[in-house]
């Protein structure tokens, strides 16, 4: 199935690149992978690139060995490849070329893929698709805010960010002035196990099994709470609180 996806994604770039663009702007895209301490990837960065830059539309990704990601995507190319010990690693459509294969191969693969249309690179597509996905996830939080317009703004500006950041965040705001946000209030305090004393105090963040109570409640503290339950939270607060009143 892989192989599968991988051909139609080769196809579809191939498509773009010969019906998109003219012959002068043929985009020949590669992922670079560079170790430290290399003298062939010194060689390659200072000498060979811009040359070839010189003479065809490149555009490429650079990823460096002592970077977390980049270890990751190199277990991704040796899933596919097979165990690789020299740099760089360059990869182009579906032609690997690692070490001193940039002397000899290199080019002639660019002219190959130029005469094709140019070319992307599905497996580099496919680990940037799955490292997005996996910064998207559910989380829940139910905010407890009072009568306070300058807390509730903050607040409020601090869950609008987090939001735009992890878009799958759900938020259900409940105003304890209010007769619901109360009840609410209240039941969340007594799951969550609150002292008395700080029934009434606001603003609160209730996620997963943790609770932010007054200046707790910050956009650091809510963003810790919110990678923490990021695949471990089974279910909302305010589900927990149903299902707890259906079991009374």
């Amino acid at each position: 199935m892989k192989k599968v996806l991988i051909i139609i994604i080769l196809i579809f770039c191939n498509f773009i690149y010969l019906f998109g663009y003219n012959n002068e702007s043929i985009k020949i895209n590669m992922l670079i992978l560079i170790s430290e301490n290399c003298v062939i990837c010194d060689d390659f960065q200072i000498n060979i690139l811009p040359d070839l830059e010189s003479k065809y539309h490149l555009e490429y990704t650079f990823y460096y060995g002592y970077e977390d990601n980049s270890k990751a995507l190199l277990t991704e190319i040796e899933n596919e490849f097979g165990k690789i010990e020299d740099f760089p690693i360059i990869l182009m459509g579906n032609e690997l070329i690692i070490g001193d294969e940039i002397y000899s191969k290199l080019e002639a693969t660019i002219e190959k893929y130029s005469s094709l249309g140019g070319c992307c690179v599905p497996l580099l597509y496919e680990f940037e698709q799955k490292a997005e996905e996996s910064n998207k996830f559910p989380a829940h939080i139910a905010y407890i805010y009072g009568k306070d317009i300058a807390e509730f703004k903050k607040t409020n500006s601090d869950l609008s960010e987090l939001k735009e950041k992890y878009p799958l965040l759900t938020i259900k705001k409940f105003n304890i002035e209010m007769d619901e946000g109360k009840r609410m209030n209240d039941a969340l305090c007594k799951s969550y196990n609150i002292a008395d004393k700080d029934y009434n105090k606001t603003p609160k963040i209730f996620i997963g099994d943790d609770s932010l109570i007054e200046f707790q409640v910050n956009f650091d503290s809510i963003e810790m709470l919110i990678i923490r339950y990021k695949e471990n939270e089974e279910i909302s607060p305010w589900e927990k609180i149903l299902n707890e009143n259906k079991g009374e």
